[in-house]
């Protein structure tokens, strides 16, 4: 019976981890005052038919 060898996977090397996709909340500093200004403008009433 012949010495099993492994197999070359040539797919295997170039596969790596899949990086953790950082999200806005982790990295936001601050808060909804320090972002957004808030103005005094009256918006109008939308598109009530």
């Amino acid at each position: 019976m012949p010495s099993s060898q492994p197999i070359d996977i040539p797919d295997a090397k170039k596969r790596g981890r899949k990086k953790k996709r950082c999200r806005a909340t982790d990295s936001f500093s601050g808060r909804f005052e320090d972002v957004y200004q808030l103005q005094e403008d009256v918006l109008g009433e939308g598109a009530h038919a």
